[in-house]
């Protein structure tokens, strides 16, 4: 349908692991239809959304297994409505935004705290990595929106000998 997406990305370890960085550089042009209940092909609303965007984060070990670090992102996001049929939206709940274009920008800096002590990265058997991150937007730093946000990741795995016990929780809060 016409629907592209790219990215680059870093993964950066230093120091014999004390220093660690990620970075992304990413774009998409994402091509949606929607379609009313009931609704048969081709009387559907077409979305498109275009979104560009950069991703940064820093973490230095501070003692064994305690990284704290910052991270900045910004994203462009071009959200664009319209019917694909005749000009009809045919009832959709879009009707007031029909052909209208949605352009909003979110940027947030923020500071991190993470305990990891996992035996590896990236097929880990036994350890626990927890991410605390507290992020600030504001238009300061380029986003169309004021708010803050805390999320707590947390990861732990168990070698149970002939398998490996992984648990994850999440949480929010904005």
């Amino acid at each position: 349908n016409g629907t592209s997406a790219g990215a680059i990305g870093h993964l950066g370890v230093w120091k014999a692991g004390r220093i660690r960085y990620t970075g992304v550089l990413l774009g998409a042009d994402v091509n949606l239809e929607f379609f009313e209940e009931g609704a048969e092909q081709g009387e559907g609303l077409d979305w498109n959304i275009r979104l560009s965007g950069t991703y940064h984060q820093i973490k230095m070990a501070v003692r064994e297994s305690l990284f704290l670090g910052a991270r900045y992102y910004f994203f462009s996001t071009e959200s664009v409505l319209g019917d694909s049929t005749d000009g009809d939206p045919g009832g959709l709940p879009w009707d007031v935004v029909k052909d209208s274009d949605m352009i909003s920008d979110l940027a947030g800096l923020g500071v991190t705290a993470t305990w990891d002590s996992r035996n590896t990265t990236f097929s880990p058997t036994e350890g626990l990595f927890a991410d605390l991150a507290w992020t600030v937007h504001d238009e300061l730093l380029g986003s169309d929106f004021n708010y803050s946000r805390v999320d707590l990741s947390a990861f732990k795995y168990w070698d149970l000998d002939r398998v490996v016990l992984g648990l994850r929780a999440e949480g929010g809060a904005v």
